[in-house]
């Protein structure tokens, strides 16, 4: 795990003490080692900060270079199956200098050129410089685990781990894209290519860009695509219907634990530091400990953070039942009302806003493993993969009762949604039910839907964004329709909140720490699985939620396991905001700019500790974007 920056330029570069400066802004990621490489012309480096974590010898420092010279490389990230690789590759006649899992990148390049991607089971983000061709290859994982971001300049091309690396460069001037503020405002995150900042985009999960030196032009292409699920005939009815379905649950259990197993095996052999789990008590996170007590050789460490001031917010409880069931070292870390983090903590691992809450727990507990092991596993990816959160059953239910109600009433009530305050229960699934099944989606966790953004956004700054609607359309456009209603909500998770919510939060909150967290639910053969082989009733039902996990964990977990609690790892949010830091929100929220944000409805939100407790989530995404743009220094886009 790592910290990468890369520039191909125009002209040689002379004055390199920007470059290094931008490296040294990702010194967080990569505190073991540092290295720069520039080419003999001058036009294209390549700058590195090292988390040693496989070959952890000075022959694993990167930027990395074949024997010949032809090839740079750096990478930030894992390759888990390079030993398979590196062995296949030796018998083609490549000779390894390292043990380490990046030559296998440089030898699998050299035997398959671009499509050497393809076979890299891991996640990452790497950039590889080829002299001959006089191109730059930027590739990323197919979950979009490792992040990179680009700036296609007039000066070359610019990229980095992390936004803030950028910052560094001195003809980089950064300028908020006001449609990246119209998605934030809307689901707490901006998904897509396109990132915050006018002219930076990021390298979408599963593709390629490769950037040609001389001609100064690049092209972006997928490499991977999710697979869809194959229709299955099941008898119509009776007890022929039940017995065909408890053959396929069986069949697809017993596929997907090996598939597992695989999946944590490989995490824990490409390692030479300790590992640990983050256990927080839940199906997919219990399911990996569970699998990797009994793959682990030696003894495992699984980690908690509890909040013994919140009981609905704790659950140390059933975590350290998991713990005693599988036999695992488990060590529990509160974090009580009186102490929350300070806001400036948070924001120092804030490279881009994300209006997630979770990321205070996240933070606190990397910083709180880190003395104990340098890599964790986590149970990312299982709900979006196997149909885990409440909305993914919801959905489908309102989707089957809109063909009882007339359209006009379904209108009428979409009309009363509008005219009921912003943070009012209820609003945004009255809003979805009166269109069709898509945009009953596009409302699921909204924050300020497209009414309330129109509200909260003085009128000048609304003709900067347009449409209004446009995040809502951008996310029922990621329903595939060719696809059944369930998969089609649960690849757009996967697409947009897992790729640019949960795992940006994850990486910049762990890295901060020099932690590296392994997801096993997004091995890629479990991803073609879960869109390839599970159909929708294997996902889902009326009743159950991530059907075929249910049935692991009859065999895994305790047998009063609570198999129907879905909690989240949410911290205690309005307690902190109508205490500690009530007066850090109400100083930052009142000194909005009012030519951006109508003042009165921010106050109207602020009024009283009802409103406050009520609004918590969007009070907290106005907070974390302010603090984040005076932080940086970004203008509003006025």
């Amino acid at each position: 795990m790592c910290g990468i920056v890369g520039f191909a330029a125009r002209e040689p570069v002379i004055e390199r003490a920007w470059f290094v400066a931008m490296r040294e802004r990702l010194a967080h990621r990569g505190p073991d080692a540092a290295g720069v490489w520039w080419s003999r012309d001058g036009r294209v480096g390549l700058g590195h900060r090292r988390l040693a974590i496989i070959d952890r010898s000075d022959r694993g420092v990167q930027p990395m270079s074949d024997a010949d010279g032809r090839y740079h490389l750096v990478c930030n990230g894992e390759i888990y199956n390079y030993r398979a690789l590196r062995a296949r590759l030796a018998a083609h006649g490549w000779t390894f200098r390292t043990d380490t899992d990046v030559e296998v990148i440089l030898a699998a390049y050299d035997r398959w050129g671009e499509d050497a991607v393809r076979q890299f089971d891991g996640m990452f983000a790497f950039a590889l410089y080829d002299r001959d061709r006089r191109r730059l290859l930027l590739a990323r994982d197919r979950g979009g685990e490792k992040p990179l971001y680009f700036w296609p300049s007039a000066d070359g091309f610019l990229f980095a781990s992390e936004l803030r690396a950028l910052f560094a460069h001195p003809r980089f001037v950064p300028r908020m894209d006001p449609d990246a503020l119209n998605a934030y405002l809307a689901y707490g995150y901006v998904s897509g290519a396109r990132g915050w900042l006018e002219g930076v985009k990021r390298l979408p999960p599963a593709h390629v860009l490769t950037y040609e030196l001389d001609q100064q032009t690049f092209d972006l292409r997928a490499y991977w695509r999710p697979p869809a699920t194959s229709p299955r005939s099941r008898p119509p009815r009776g007890a022929a219907r039940r017995a065909e379905v408890a053959r396929q649950t069986t069949e697809l259990t017993e596929e997907l634990e090996s598939l597992l197993g695989a999946s944590v095996s490989l995490r824990l052999v490409t390692s030479d530091v300790p590992v640990g789990v983050l256990l927080s008590g839940g199906l997919d996170s219990s399911l990996v400990a569970a699998v990797a007590m009994r793959t682990s050789s030696v003894p495992l460490r699984t980690f908690t953070l509890t909040f013994p001031d919140s009981p609905q917010h704790d659950e140390a409880a059933h975590a350290r039942r998991v713990a005693m069931h599988i036999g695992s070292t488990h060590t529990e870390i509160p974090l009580t009302y009186a102490q929350p983090p300070a806001l400036s903590e948070i924001l120092r691992a804030v490279d881009e806003p994300i209006a997630d809450a979770s990321i205070v727990p996240t933070s606190l507990l990397a910083a709180a493993i880190k003395p104990h092991v340098t890599v964790a596993l986590g149970g990312d990816g299982g709900d979006e993969l196997f149909a885990g959160y409440r909305h993914h059953v919801r959905v489908t239910r309102t989707a089957a009762w809109q063909s009882v109600f007339p359209s006009t009433l379904r209108r009428l009530a979409g009309a009363f949604a509008r005219v009921t305050p912003v943070g009012t229960r209820g609003r945004g699934r009255v809003f979805g039910f009166s269109r069709h099944a898509p945009w009953i989606y596009a409302q699921v966790n909204i924050i300020f839907d497209a009414p309330a953004r129109a509200r909260l956004l003085t009128p000048g700054f609304r003709r900067r964004v347009a449409p209004m609607e446009a995040p809502e359309q951008n996310r029922v456009a990621l329903c595939d329709p060719v696809r059944p209603l369930l998969q089609q909500i649960t690849l757009a998770d996967f697409r947009s909140f897992l790729a640019e919510d949960v795992l940006p939060k994850v990486d910049r909150h762990t890295m901060a720490a020099a932690l590296e967290v392994r997801s096993p639910w997004l091995d890629h053969h479990i991803i073609d699985f879960a869109f390839g082989r599970v159909p929708d009733h294997l996902r889902a039902d009326r009743q159950h939620r991530k059907i075929l996990l249910r049935q692991l964990a009859r065999r895994w977990l305790p047998p009063d396991f609570d198999l129907d609690r879905k909690q989240g790892f949410s911290p205690p949010l309005a307690d902190w905001l109508l205490g500690p830091w009530r007066a850090e929100l109400l100083d930052t929220l009142h000194a909005l700019d009012d030519r951006v944000f109508n003042a009165r409805l921010v106050r109207a939100l602020t009024r009283s500790d009802r409103r406050i407790r009520r609004n918590a989530r969007p009070l907290f995404a106005l907070l974390l974007l302010e603090r984040w743009r005076r932080e940086h220094r970004i203008p509003w886009p006025l």
